[in-house]
């Protein structure tokens, strides 16, 4: 019977606001189905991250389920919601190294809590450690906390801030804010925010970055995807980066799992400095493949290779790219796990970075 109303060309695009609007006409018509309609407008509000409301389908309206009157579906997709509504607490931990000999260490342990209200708050204490070959190492401790609110359907904001006390330089206050306003299908994102430049040099000369950034975010027919970024930062050492991408992306339903896409990529920094990274008119061109899968409803793995030309100021044109790799794992319904890998090269610039994390919900 939901077959029948048409729900599935919506569901599929995405076009959630389409779908509930059938669903709740049949609910009206057919109001002995309103158990199943319940469990696929909670579905559909878990995919558009409404997780409070998804769990107030589930339940009906009481305060507190039976789980023995659920089905396997409705369990698995509760255990889905239940993660993003319960407490969590988590350790993380990344190691970033690049062409000019520097090593970064992070460690840190994370705590979120969600409230009644899709307000969720959370804090995290680390340690954190910059190298530099021939350099003293410097060390140093984190503290940050930050609260996501969801306003309405359309619209997010999130705002954190971090205090980091620093042995051998000066401590710094970070601090960023955030906003995201659209659908699933179609959404911008603004953000601002002042923070470190996390290379042992530029932590000893004390260089902070004010950054402004906009995006845009679209899906098309949920068979292309299209995603446009312009970045500028102003350092306090009087220097200035400007950025630019944009991204296309095609899903091709007759193979599953793999999309195909082009980048092109703009970078600029108004002076070449040695004490981070501040590439010079530097133009580059991916050609991207990705693939997407989720085994088992336990493990999901996803992977970007990019390879293409780049040409940096007045050098030749090399072959550049970047990779990405990530594997995630659910055990049980209570705890998760991630480990992921990335890779970028210009003409002039390597890194690497290998990140892990574990977290447990209450």
């Amino acid at each position: 019977m939901i077959d029948s109303i048409g729900l599935k060309p919506y569901y599929h695009r995405e076009s959630y606001a389409k779908s509930k609007a059938l669903l709740n006409k049949l609910w009206d018509e057919e109001p002995l189905m309103g158990e199943d309609i319940r469990y696929q407008l909670a579905s559909i509000a878990y995919q558009q991250g409404l997780y409070r409301e998804a769990e107030g389908q589930l339940a009906g309206g009481r305060q507190k389920m039976d789980m023995s009157e659920k089905n396997a579906r409705e369990v698995d997709l509760l255990n889905k919601i239940l993660w993003w509504n319960t407490p969590r607490l988590g350790l993380k931990f990344r190691y970033f190294s690049d062409s000019d000999d520097r090593d970064n260490i992070y460690w840190s342990t994370r705590f979120n809590y969600p409230f009644q209200a899709p307000v969720d708050l959370w804090g995290e204490l680390g340690i954190v450690e910059f190298r530099q070959s021939g350099e003293e190492s410097l060390d140093g401790k984190e503290i940050t906390t930050g609260v996501d609110w969801r306003a309405s359907e359309m619209i997010r904001i999130s705002a954190s801030g971090r205090l980091r006390l620093m042995d051998g330089s000066e401590d710094s206050a970070n601090g960023w804010l955030s906003t995201r306003f659209g659908t699933n299908n179609q959404n911008i994102g603004l953000r601002i925010s002042r923070k470190d430049i996390d290379t042992l040099e530029a932590r000893r000369a004390d260089i902070e970055t004010n950054n402004f950034v906009a995006d845009y975010s679209g899906r098309f027919y949920n068979l292309w995807a299209l995603n446009i970024r312009a970045a500028y930062r102003n350092y306090t050492d009087d220097n200035n980066r400007t950025d630019f991408r944009i991204g296309w992306r095609h899903y091709l339903p007759s193979i599953p799992y793999w999309q195909f896409g082009v980048d092109a990529k703009y970078s600029d920094t108004k002076r070449d400095v040695s004490l981070y990274w501040s590439p010079q008119e530097l133009i580059g061109l991916d050609l991207n493949v990705f693939y997407q899968r989720i085994f088992d409803a336990d493990w999901a793995l996803n992977m970007r290779l990019g390879l293409g030309p780049y040409k940096e100021a007045d050098e030749s044109t090399q072959v550049g790219g970047r990779f990405h790799a990530d594997l995630n794992k659910a055990w049980r319904n209570r705890w998760r796990s991630y480990l992921a890998f990335d890779y970028s090269q210009t003409p002039n610039y390597n890194s690497a970075a290998i990140s892990a994390g574990l977290t447990f919900r209450f």
